[in-house]
């Protein structure tokens, strides 16, 4: 394996044909689930980014007990150093890169494309019911088909998957409302 810089900390599987991304932020009170601080208060939410964070990199851990993926870390906030020290140094960790959620789903499925992956995954840190079992059939799906999407009852949705790049599908898109899955599938 080709020696790499220590800025994308890498993982011994880096390049396999599977690849799940996650999106996270690293868990600063005040500065992430800010719409829960007047529930929980900062260090709370914080409390709550970090657990559930932590769920999703669990499940995608046990995926690749039984199948061979690369698991992506995309964050904001902090810096692969801090990622690595609470997550695992074992694991892939970039910058999210872009000026909005499309900009920077776009980013990170070229990315993962460009390193090789052929079926990728991108979901969010903050989905409690996702399984390894989701994810595994998600990509299974993407082995026929071209496009996978996991709807989200507020109208989103919470897994995307692609066989292809794909960057039309995040454009002109009107995030964070009821209409994300439905303005993507019409562009679908």
């Amino acid at each position: 394996m080709a020696s790499v810089s220590r800025q994308a900390v890498q993982t011994k599987d880096y390049g396999t044909e599977d690849t799940v991304i996650i999106f996270t932020k690293f868990p600063l009170p005040g500065l992430v689930k800010t719409r829960l601080i007047p529930a929980l208060g900062a260090q709370g939410a914080a409390d709550c980014q970090r657990r559930m964070s932590e769920k999703i990199v669990r499940q995608v851990r046990e995926l690749k007990r039984y199948r061979a993926t690369d698991l992506q870390i995309h964050y904001q906030g902090g810096k692969t150093e801090m990622m690595a020290a609470w997550l695992g140094d074992d694991l892939n960790y970039y910058p999210q890169k872009g000026d909005d959620i499309g900009c920077r789903m776009t980013a990170a499925f070229q990315q993962a494309f460009t390193a090789g992956s052929r079926r990728i995954i991108l979901v969010g840190s903050d989905c409690p019911a996702l399984t390894a079992a989701i994810l595994h059939s998600a990509l299974n799906k993407l082995q026929r088909r071209d496009l996978v999407l996991g709807p989200a009852v507020d109208g989103g949705y919470y897994l995307i998957g692609l066989k292809h790049p794909c960057p039309a599908l995040f454009t002109e898109i009107s995030w964070g409302t009821d209409r994300v899955l439905a303005e993507t599938m019409r562009k679908a």
